[in-house]
């Protein structure tokens, strides 16, 4: 099975804000403006053979071959307006009514083409005859979105000494228009928003605040596609066009405490969300072993998270000490097959039926077929950190912990508790002259799962120098080598249970970047203007660990050959020794720049206006 390509891609964004008093103390007007537009151009290869037996296992029964071509584009386009008018109503009450719509639209186009005869295709010979090849309709798609949101609302507000409390409510009617080779799909959606927030300063260090929101959302592009993925014969994935818009519901809550004489701080809070209608999978499998996956609406999935914060100096010196706690849980459902069932009624290799499998199945949850599993996952992190600062330097040390568990009510799964240990340390070193050294040394290792992982030590440096009267920057930061999360299934069912474990990215990197504040005469900063840009070596074989850990099961193996086998890896990443070689590596450069400013020289009666745009290509 091969599927592979080449991506190009650019998006840029940008927004305007408005903010005037209209007469009277209190009346004002805010409008705001924001916009996003991308392209993606994607074009690759799906290439796979599959081998049917007999029971004997030997005997081949079929082959079923999938070699086919196909370039897809993607155009997204969104524009959004917020207004805003807030009228006093005297003793401190205010009333305000805002408007907001957003207005999206995504296009996906995908022509796919099979291939010209082929002689002896298989995993070894994976040719692709473009000479000849044949449009293929079925899995070729053009797909249109267009959302509309209009979000109307007002606010009572209260405001007096230390108290504020607001309490709204706002009208949220959403419009759907989904086109899918030719066929229309309409959707309206009306979804009211209730909104409550209080502000309380209890004296000047300590202050409570609480929040509620709620937010209708729409599923996505790939969500509502009713064209079959057949990248993978064995498993296919579904769209569904009968997809219904999610309410989430969110609860924050925050206590702050704050001694500025003393650098004193305690804050907490405490938050929680209940998502009605979600978007969940259902996953079963026919009689012929094909395993199919389908996005729908579930019921009601909720979250929970605490989180505490403290810092204090130690007696009158320059060290202090900081404590970081967090957990969270968070419960969601899917819907999985209770064994495999015929297909071919929904299903005839090109098309499924939709209709006609939202009829026999209205709610999977009560059906003969279908079993809920209902997933809880519970996250605990613990930091603790020491600082020592004075006017030329700061450095720190701390260490850290975090766990995660998750429990199935399916009991043919189970997953282990795991662990992710860190000890840090820091320098941030200003030296005379506009020099600035800042290190820091990472030492990671965990425990707990179901492929152990090897301890790893991170180190990372970088150094700026002030230019032009200190208004430029100019640093450079050679690294070890980036880390990015791995994800291992651990398990058969249709949400999976991931460990994420770090991988290497590239085995050098060095960022150069140059960096503008600008200020107004009077000192006022204004904006600030930065150009940065990435040179990396990533080597297409094997990392350094995998190479280091396959050198030492395979010292054992007697011959080449059989060093070869040992290791599982394709005969171009093994050496004539037998051991595991680096490919030669890629230099690989990319570059990225931002702008923003809040112009002096725009600023209005009573108020700025505020723009930012920002921008970025990758290849």
């Amino acid at each position: 099975n091969f599927n592979g390509g080449n991506n190009d891609n650019w998006t840029t964004n940008g927004f305007f804000l408005l903010r005037q008093r209209l007469g009277m103390p209190g009346r004002t007007l805010s409008v705001n403006i924001d916009y996003n537009f991308s392209n993606n151009d994607l074009t690759g290869y799906n290439q796979s053979l599959t081998t049917t037996y007999e029971d004997d296992g030997t005997t081949e029964q079929s082959k079923d071959i999938v070699n086919q071509f196909f370039d897809r584009n993607s155009r997204s386009s969104s524009i959004g307006g917020r207004m805003v008018y807030t009228e006093p109503l005297g003793a401190g009450f205010y009333l305000e009514a805002n408007y907001q719509y957003k207005w999206s639209r995504n296009k996906s186009e995908k022509n796919t083409y099979d291939s010209g005869e082929v002689d002896n295709f298989d995993k070894d010979n994976r040719n692709f005859n473009k000479e000849e090849m044949v449009p293929n309709a079925e899995y070729s798609s053009s797909i249109l979105n267009k959302y509309q949101t209009h979000r109307a609302g007002f606010n009572f507000m209260y405001q007096k000494d230390k108290l504020r409390a607001q309490l709204g409510a706002a009208v949220v009617p959403t419009i759907t228009h989904n086109e899918t080779n030719g066929q229309d799909y309409n959707s309206t959606v009306v979804n009211w928003s209730p909104s409550a927030m209080i502000w309380y300063d209890i004296n000047d260090n300590t202050n409570i605040r609480g929040f509620y929101f709620g937010n209708s959302a729409q599923p996505t592009t790939s969500q509502l596609m009713p064209v079959p993925d057949n990248s993978n014969p064995l498993s296919v994935s579904l769209g569904n066009p009968y997809l219904k818009p999610y309410f989430r519901h969110d609860i924050r809550t925050r206590f702050g405490y704050s001694d500025r004489t003393k650098f004193l701080s305690f804050s907490g809070s405490l938050e929680g969300g209940l998502v009605q209608s979600p978007i969940v999978n259902a996953s079963w499998y026919n009689d012929g072993g094909t395993q199919f996956s389908l996005p729908v609406n579930g019921p009601t999935s909720g979250n929970a998270a605490l989180r505490t914060f403290f810092n204090a100096p130690i007696a009158k010196s320059n060290f202090s000490i900081s404590n970081m706690l967090s957990g969270s849980w968070y419960t969601s459902s899917s819907y999985v097959g209770k064994s495999s069932f015929n297909t071919d009624k929904y299903y005839d290799g090109t098309n499924f039926d939709y209709e006609l499998f939202h009829q026999d199945f209205p709610d999977l949850g009560e059906s003969e077929y279908f079993t809920e599993n209902r997933i809880q996952t519970m996250n605990l992190s613990e930091r603790l950190k020491a600082t020592y600062r004075n006017d030329f330097v700061e450095i720190t040390a701390s260490g850290r912990t975090r766990l995660n568990k998750s429990w199935y009510t399916m009991n043919s799964v189970n997953t282990n508790m795991t662990w992710n240990n860190q000890v840090s340390a820091s320098m941030n070193w200003t030296i005379p002259g506009g020099v600035g050294l800042v290190s820091d040394f990472n030492y990671n290792w965990y425990r707990g799962y179901t492929t152990p992982q090897d301890d790893e030590y991170i180190l990372n440096v970088e150094i700026t120098k002030l230019l032009f009267k200190n208004k430029w920057t100019l640093s450079l930061r050679p690294s070890e080598p980036v880390q990015e999360p791995v994800n291992q299934r651990l398990g058969q069912l249709s949400h999976r249970d991931l460990e994420q474990h770090p991988r290497p990215l590239c085995d050098s990197l060095a960022d150069l970047e140059i960096r503008h504040d600008g200020q107004e005469p009077d000192g006022r900063p204004y904006g600030r203007s930065r150009w940065s840009r990435r040179s990396r070596t990533r080597s297409d074989g094997p990392s350094s660990r995998q190479i280091a850990s396959s050198k030492r099961l395979l010292r054992q193996a007697s011959s080449p050959e059989e060093k070869r086998l040992t290791s599982g890896l394709p005969d171009n990443e093994i050496s004539a020794d037998g051991f595991p070689e680096r490919r030669p590596s890629s230099f690989i450069t990319s570059a990225r720049w931002r702008a923003t400013a809040g112009a002096g020289s725009m600023n209005l009666t009573e108020g700025p206006a505020i723009f930012s745009i920002t921008g970025s290509r990758k290849g």
